[in-house]
């Protein structure tokens, strides 16, 4: 047989192999640390902008109207993210990386990020379709800039957002879950059509 420890007799001393676990547990340590102020420095640079540009938007009266309402509605959702949503993921999977056991309701944490994520992709989409009138149907601009379109622009997001995510609090079709492997986080496990439960993680939780 082949002598593949290193050790003379073949066996390998459980003293040899702890020095070995603590360094690599120092490493994970390390990297996740940095990895985490990183992120979080991150946030707060980001955070920080977007106030800045809401505080700049709130004073210029010529963009109280028009598209420039669905934009600055954009940015107050992203600060949202920036400012609250991801930081408290970051601060979570830090917490169990680092081997702390994550002390969070996933039920309503996620249905939080979740919701805003999904109304930032409604908002986008309606800021999408307010610049395609305006450049290919520019005689009907007008009517999509009133008070009540730009209403109804910002207030619909919302509640798509919120609706479609409602489901899986209640654990319907799916649900807000911690998961545990390979470290502690809050994701969505999913029931496709077929029947079976799919453990899938957000995409949106790695994009910081």
């Amino acid at each position: 047989m082949f002598n593949l420890t290193g050790s003379p007799n073949g066996y390998v001393n459980n003293s040899e192999i702890q020095p070995l676990t603590n360094r690599t547990e120092e490493q994970v340590g390390t990297t996740a640390t940095a990895w985490f102020v990183f992120s979080i420095t991150c946030c707060i640079i980001g955070t920080g902008l977007l106030m800045l540009l809401l505080l700049t938007s709130f004073h210029v009266k010529r963009l109280h109207s028009g598209s420039n309402v669905l934009v600055v509605h954009i940015m107050l959702i992203e600060l949202i993210i920036c400012g609250i949503g991801f930081p408290m993921t970051l601060i979570t999977t830090y917490r169990s990386l680092t081997g702390f056991h994550v002390q969070i309701n996933c039920n309503i944490s996620e249905l939080f990020f979740v919701t805003t994520i999904n109304t930032e992709f409604w908002a986008s989409l309606s800021l999408a379709i307010n610049r395609f009138v305006a450049l290919a149907l520019p005689h009907s601009y007008q009517r999509i800039i009133s008070k009540a379109v730009l209403t109804v622009m910002i207030f619909v997001p919302w509640v798509l957002g919120l609706s479609l995510n409602l489901p899986l609090y209640f654990g319907i079709g799916g649900r807000f879950f911690l998961q545990t492997v390979p470290f502690e986080t809050c994701t969505t496990d999913l029931v496709p059509s077929g029947g079976t439960n799919c453990s899938c993680i957000q995409a949106w939780e790695y994009r910081s």
